[in-house]
């Protein structure tokens, strides 16, 4: 138990920390923990403008790590069918990361968004490496563009 307390809390450390590199030359996320007990999700990340101030768009993210070498060019994440249903009815953008630990090499994570709300996520390929500025700045443009494209209207009896 303590080995994979560790080794949860270094990917969650990892994962906050890619979220804190600059992009596009200013800071582009806040990464909130959600707190070791918090069910599904492990982080709420917000998009932070060119002040570096949040201003609304975010998006959700689960984080796995994996100690064993994967073969491929996949890596298995186990994130069941029921999980993603349950992640996705938040009606927000959402992404998986998983941080592969090798040994004697650094830990790598890789990322991809949540796209079929109802299917599970068996793997991820390592194709979007976390850490790399083009995938941050994809990342952004996407959950930017994802709020552009949403209408919202309140309607309430309460006026």
């Amino acid at each position: 138990m303590y080995l994979s307390d560790n080794i949860a809390a270094l990917g969650e450390l990892s994962v906050g920390a890619c979220f804190a590199s600059a992009i596009d030359w200013h800071h582009g996320f806040e990464a909130t923990f959600l707190g070791a007990k918090a069910q599904l999700l492990d982080f709420r990340i917000s998009l932070l403008n060119r002040d570096g101030k949040v201003f609304g768009p975010h998006f959700n993210l689960q984080v796995k790590a994996r100690t064993a070498p994967a073969l491929g060019r996949a890596i298995k994440v186990g994130f069941t069918r029921e999980e993603v249903v349950r992640a996705a009815a938040m009606g927000i953008p959402l992404y998986v990361a998983v941080m592969e630990i090798q040994p004697s090499q650094a830990p790598q994570i890789w990322i991809r968004a949540v796209v079929d709300p109802g299917k599970g996520i068996n793997s991820i390929s390592r194709t979007h490496l976390l850490g790399d500025w083009a995938t941050l700045i994809s990342i952004y443009s996407e959950v930017l563009a994802y709020f552009d494209s949403v209408k919202y209207s309140l309607k309430s009896t309460i006026v």
